[in-house]
């Protein structure tokens, strides 16, 4: 639950009178230098006319929004859906959409812009924006999976990739499969923020969908029931049960898969591997886009105050207490979470975390922590996912492969991870740690 400025905030821009929208911008920007322009920018806004004022100031940080609304009414004049981009490059030009989280933070022409896309009518059901720094030799099982539970386009967002993912990426996206979002920024800034912002304000492909799945490379949401186009199906059930009174979002719970404290990666799908679990309190959303102003919590959108979120069973989950976690029992969809796998996958992440040196530390990881975050494997938390599900998705990673420059790109990103274990297990500070940290842990067993 957020405060009343942005149930205002969101009737404002919802507004369909041109005479409203004007006094909207007019009354919470008094002393913007484009005030003398409300009226025109209104009526482009509300679509009475093609064209923004000759004389309007831009500044820096609303380029992108003014270039944004002006392909809005272009694309609303040709009347056609354009297909997704393939590449989209983001630079530390737009750095400062990691702190436009609440409504003080927005511009006047930001406000627009976001008005217009608010607008937008989707012809298109769900899309899935992904997260993923090095995470290679996981994305062709990761693209099998939600193909085969109905995700209609992928958005990837990636930086400083090192491991060969971005010619993976490349590929994929030229046979048109997803979409790749390459940000770069400066140091400090907070990639999963700005790039989840940016998918919330600026990305228009986006906004041919109606819902967006919100999740990183380690996170498969998976059914208690394998039915392909799982995702569709649960969509359609929540516009059927909410008609007329949609939820902003669908929350799934952490289903988090246990380690099997392992040096390195076994030649093996996660999936089928690490087949134990527990569900955790932490979720991950499957976001209504209108009804979404923000993604800056991550793992939350910021929704206004009268919005509600529901979780996989369709019950709603009221308020601040969607922060406590899922109700019990849980049978719905879940995210399974497989955050550590190996000491070397580990150590990736690990090294990951302390190259962004975010100022609040957030992403930094102790060694410890790939031992602590992980329980022993027992008869009560074996949690196997089918294996005739996993056959599927070993299908149909087979045949993502089957593009032979997809697969020519995979190997060499396999092959530059292999380097990397090569290079760990020859570190003999590494293997201490983990045997030192291994033995402790037996030890407390």
């Amino acid at each position: 639950m957020v405060d009343k400025p942005i149930v205002d905030f969101k009737e404002g821009i919802a507004s369909a009178s041109l005479e409203r929208f004007c006094a909207f911008l007019r009354q919470r920007y008094p002393n913007d230098v484009n005030f003398v322009h409300f009226d025109t920018i209104s009526e482009f806004v509300c679509g009475t006319t093609q064209s923004l004022p000759s004389d309007m100031y831009i500044n820096a940080n609303d380029t992108s929004f003014v270039s944004l609304m002006n392909r809005t009414v272009a694309g609303q004049l040709a009347d056609a859906k354009a297909l997704p981009r393939r590449i989209i490059q983001i630079g530390p030009e737009l750095d400062f959409l990691e702190d436009t989280c609440t409504p003080d933070r927005l511009s006047a022409l930001q406000v627009c812009s976001m008005a217009m896309q608010y607008r937008r009518v989707p012809r298109e059901k769900v899309a899935v924006v992904l997260m993923a720094r090095d995470e290679g030799i996981y994305l062709p099982e990761w693209l099998a999976h939600y193909r085969l539970i109905g995700a209609e386009h992928i958005f990837v967002y990636t930086n400083d990739n090192t491991d060969g993912s971005d010619a993976l990426l490349h590929q994929l996206a030229a046979e048109g499969s997803i979409t790749v979002i390459e940000n770069s920024f400066a140091q400090g800034i907070n990639p999963q923020k700005k790039g989840y912002q940016h998918a919330i304000m600026l990305l228009e492909e986006l906004r041919d969908y109606r819902w967006a799945l919100f999740v990183d490379a380690d996170e498969f949401l998976t059914f208690r029931t394998e039915v392909e186009g799982g995702l569709v199906a649960l969509i359609d059930q929540v516009e059927r049960e909410f008609q007329g009174n949609l939820p902003g979002a669908v929350v799934f719970p952490w289903n988090w898969r246990f380690t099997d404290r392992a040096f390195a990666r076994e030649d093996i799908s996660v999936l089928r591997h690490y087949s134990h679990a527990s569900i955790q309190r932490l979720v991950k959303p499957l976001i209504n886009l209108k009804a979404t102003f923000a993604m800056c919590q991550v793992h939350i959108p910021t929704l206004d105050e009268d919005s509600f979120f529901v979780d996989g069973d369709m019950r709603p989950i009221i308020g601040k207490a969607v922060w406590e976690g899922v109700q019990q029992p849980y049978s719905g969809p879940a995210i399974d979470h497989f955050w550590s796998k190996s000491f070397v996958e580990f150590l990736i992440k690990k090294r990951r975390g302390e190259h962004l040196a975010l100022a609040e530390q957030q992403f930094l990881r102790d060694y410890f922590q790939f031992f602590a975050w992980t329980s022993p494997w027992t008869d009560a938390n074996y949690d196997p996912i089918s294996d005739a599900w996993i056959m599927k998705i070993e299908e149909t990673t087979k045949e993502i492969l089957s593009n032979p420059f997809v697969a020519e790109a995979y190997r060499a990103t396999v092959s530059r991870y292999r380097d990397y274990v090569a290079e760990a297990s020859a570190d003999e500070a590494i293997q201490k740690t983990y045997n030192d940290l291994l033995q402790s842990t037996q030890m407390a067993m």
